[in-house]
């Protein structure tokens, strides 16, 4: 009974952390939609300032820890997230130029798992789940898309991936639905 207990509370946590990270892609891709290339930047800067934080709790981990609790990977951690942070604080036009790739794969990582979900809600015999699939195969084919022609693209770009995000994340929350059911 007790391992069943933890396999539900795993199944929970999964999908709690599935729906975050369904609505965290609808606000990011509406706000990339109505801001642009201005929220992108502010976003990089933003996460500079997060990474940042996050060195901070590294290295004061480090400074109090005593002995055996002192581990040299506190420290090294701290270090590495305070440059890459600092760097995108400072350079956030360095990372946006990257950002179309990124995006890119990860859209398309993100349309095959949701693919590989809309099949199975196919086979199940679930109403409406091949209208998954045709979105699903539609965040692929923009994802490569957005990998494909990153320059030429340029604000389309940021506002595809907006779109798509929220596309993405309303499909997410719909197929979690569904599966409930």
């Amino acid at each position: 009974m007790n391992m069943q207990n933890s396999v539900s509370d795993g199944i929970s946590r999964l999908i709690r952390n599935k729906v975050i990270i369904a609505i965290a892609g609808i606000v990011f891709g509406a706000v990339l939609i109505v801001m642009k290339s201005a929220a992108v930047d502010a976003l990089v800067r933003i996460f500079g300032w997060i990474l940042l934080a996050a060195a901070a709790v590294y290295i004061i981990r480090y400074l109090i820890a005593k002995g055996e609790n002192r581990h040299t990977s506190l420290i090294t951690m701290g270090i590495v997230l305070a440059i890459v942070g600092l760097f995108f604080v400072v350079n956030p036009s360095a990372i946006v130029n990257f950002f179309p790739i990124v995006m890119g794969l990860i859209l398309i990582v993100s349309g095959i798992s949701d693919f590989v979900n809309a099949v199975t809600l196919k086979k199940a015999s679930i109403t409406g789940s091949g209208w998954f699939i045709l979105i699903s195969l539609i965040v692929i084919v923009l994802g490569v898309c957005v990998l494909l022609r990153p320059d030429i693209l340029a604000n389309l770009i940021i506002v595809l991936t907006g779109i798509t995000l929220l596309v993405d994340g309303v499909l997410d929350l719909l197929m979690m639905v569904m599966n409930r059911n």
